[in-house]
């Protein structure tokens, strides 16, 4: 028996998607290989980047089931744990700044 799944690489400005029929007990890796991915895109090395079915991540052994999502990553344009600190690197330095004196009405005694 065989099984139909969808190969899926989201790209900065585009989506690239294939459909395709694998025969049962194919893994996640076998699957990317019979799709057209490696011919399109020849420099992008995705064994390295990791895949996904519905976003969960996967290895390259995992097999593939009928009607999955398979889901090629990008790698990180930046690590999440740089940005957190510099935005909280911000943050310390906002509540440092003296406060200005609130211009308001003036209350009548």
């Amino acid at each position: 028996m065989a099984s139909v799944v969808t190969i899926c690489f989201a790209q900065v400005d585009r989506v690239w998607l294939e459909e395709l029929t694998i025969p049962e007990g194919a893994t996640l890796a076998e699957a990317v290989q019979a799709s057209r991915f490696t011919a399109e895109h020849p420099d992008f090395d995705w064994r390295h980047t990791g895949l996904g079915v519905y976003g969960k991540k996967c290895t390259l052994n995992t097999l593939a089931q009928d009607q999955d999502r398979i889901e090629i990553y990008r790698p990180l344009a930046f690590d999440p744990k740089e940005s957190r600190r510099r935005r909280a690197a911000h943050r310390a330095r906002l509540l440092q700044k003296p406060k200005e004196p609130r211009r308001g009405r003036k209350l009548k005694v």
